[in-house]
């Protein structure tokens, strides 16, 4: 796969593309790092928008609080505190209730003039927690469960012995949670007062289990320290959503607004569908699918057309139509009418040595048959000056010169004889040279057991010469020296085996006892021993005499050569 060109191709683009690509990467970093803090921005105006209402509200109880706490050193008896308060409370239609709560939480200062006992509520512990001036929830029980549940603006009261108690101003819900921003009331945004304990003191519309929709207290103070930040965090229900803090008394009460988790501060036409890291992305997958149709209609799909006819051309020596006319490269049309040319070329080259090899074969061939012819004459005169001879020494010699004469005219033939003049069979050489030698140096009548076996194999023209020259002067010693063993025929085997990787073994054997002819009167002097010798040298082989009790061998090792290495070792 990493070899084809749209590969490289498409890994040389993405190289260009690099640099390209980190500029898109940093860009896109940079935009929605922008776009996060654009919407963390939006998010905190919008919050801070929600709790306009209430900020002021509590603004203006702590300023109330404030003037109370002031006054309670020249308010002697309870009946001048409750006036004070009452006529303080009837001025302002946002307070709904005012009095003092001292330490021991027994209420007897009260703007609608009634006693409370709010030690046994859980709410004292938290207001007197600290000396600072708070905001609390407060739910009206006990003796008073016909008052609907208040926030309380608390300021503490001091004496010269210290704290005294808390001037306290009641809020309704009502009051708080009433705002006219269309943003605030749609249903994208849930807004909640808070105060730093992590106690929802407002949530919008009354929303049921408020703390809820929250994220747990533990982890939502941790928010409350920082100043107005915007976070994202999954609530106490499990759902993802996106939060921003903003205080409305510092350190004291919060509005939190919640959106929905990947909330964007950018317009409906402007919202961005996909995330912005996967721009990059898609570019360089886009410019990369480019590139490889590209390549692919350009080039890839007309060296693939080139090469179908290749190698169609190389499989049948035949041309392909080219297919239909296309809108081929410049280059490609070039590298098209090239291997027109180059066909041509190849054919007329291949007809012109098709003719040549056809008349060298044929001279060749012509020349075998003439060597043959010439060495059967040969033979013949031979033949014809043995009849004149009357020396049986003379016709002895000349007897087993014609014997060679004719074994290298038994190759010739089979050569020209042969379809392809690189090799000859060289298991049918044999058998026709030693039924030849059979045939003229066996005496009519005589009965000799011959057993010929032979494995098929091919023979180069430069091994075959010494081959048969070698089997003849092998055949011929055997049929000289062959004797009647004491229990059966005279035997002459003849046996060859083809063995692993062109290894050849020639054995030929006879048996031993009387003599079937009377000896020579005249002795060749060991002249076909050498002969064997050096026929087996030229084919880089090895002779063994195998003489026995009733046989004598001959075992003939070699190997088929080629004839390049065969004449270089030769």
């Amino acid at each position: 796969m990493t070899k084809r060109l749209g590969f490289r191709v498409m890994a040389f683009l993405s190289l260009a593309l690099l640099p390209l690509g980190l500029i898109a990467v940093v860009q896109t970093r940079t935009l929605t790092q922008e776009v996060e803090t654009r919407t963390q921005l939006t998010l905190l105006a919008l919050t801070r928008e929600a709790a306009a209402d209430d900020r002021q509200l509590i603004q203006r109880a702590l300023g109330a609080g404030r003037a109370m706490s002031g006054m309670f050193e020249l308010l002697t008896t309870p009946e001048q505190c409750r006036r004070y308060l009452s006529d303080y409370v009837s001025r302002e239609s946002d307070f709904v209730w005012a009095g003092f709560i001292p330490a021991d939480g027994q209420v007897s200062c009260a703007s609608d003039g009634i006693a409370r006992d709010l030690s046994d509520r859980r709410q004292m512990a938290d207001l007197f927690a600290t000396d600072l001036a708070k905001v609390l929830l407060l739910d009206q029980d006990g003796n008073n469960e016909n008052i609907q549940p208040v926030v309380t603006v608390n300021y503490p009261v001091y004496t010269r012995e210290g704290l005294e108690g808390f001037v306290t101003i009641a809020l309704p819900l009502d009051s708080i949670q009433t705002t006219s921003s269309p943003l605030i009331a749609s249903e994208q945004a849930e807004f909640f007062t808070i105060n730093a304990a992590g106690d929802v003191l407002v949530s919008q519309e009354g929303s049921v289990s408020p703390e809820q929709r929250l994220p747990p207290k533990q982890q939502l103070t941790e928010f409350l320290k920082v100043r107005a930040s915007a976070f994202s965090a999954r609530t106490v229900e499990g759902r993802e959503r996106t939060f921003a803090v903003v205080p409305i008394l510092a350190n004291s009460v919060f509005a939190i607004g919640s959106w929905e988790a990947g909330y964007s501060a950018a317009t409906e036409s402007e919202s961005i569908r996909i995330p912005p890291a996967a721009f990059p992305l898609l570019m360089w997958l886009s410019s990369l699918a480019v590139a490889y149709f590209a390549v692919h209609w350009l080039v890839i799909r007309h060296i693939r057309s080139l090469r179908l006819r290749m190698s169609s051309f190389a499989k049948t020596r035949r041309v392909l139509q080219p297919p239909a006319p296309v809108s081929m490269p410049a280059e490609l049309q070039e590298m098209e009418d090239s291997f027109i040319y180059m066909t041509d070329t190849i054919l007329k080259d291949e007809a012109e040595l098709e003719n040549a090899v056809r008349e060298q074969k044929v001279l060749l061939k012509e020349v075998y048959h003439r060597v043959k012819n010439n060495l059967q004459l040969i033979a013949s005169i031979m033949n014809m000056q043995m009849r004149q001879l009357k020396s049986e020494e003379a016709r002895s010699v000349l007897r087993r010169v014609q014997e060679r004469v004719l074994s290298l005219a038994t190759v010739h033939r089979n050569l020209y004889q042969n379809d392809t003049l690189a090799q000859i069979r060289g298991d049918l050489l044999l058998k026709e040279i030693v039924n030849q030698r059979l045939d003229t140096a066996v005496a009519s009548g005589t009965e000799i057991d011959v057993t010929i076996s032979m494995e098929p194999f091919e023979l180069y023209p430069d091994q075959a010469v010494p081959l048969s020259l070698l089997a003849t002067e092998a055949i011929t010693n055997a049929l000289k020296y062959i004797g009647r063993p004491p229990d059966g025929l005279p035997w002459l085997r003849v046996e060859l085996v083809v063995g692993n990787d062109g290894d050849l073994t020639l054995a030929i054997e006879n048996s031993i006892g009387a003599p079937l002819v009377e000896p020579a009167p005249v002795s060749s002097g060991g002249l076909g021993a050498r002969l064997i010798a050096a026929f087996s040298q030229q084919l880089l082989g090895e002779v063994q005499v195998e003489e026995r009790k009733r046989s004598y061998g001959i075992v003939l090792r070699f190997n088929v050569r080629e004839f390049d290495e065969y004449q270089r070792e030769k």
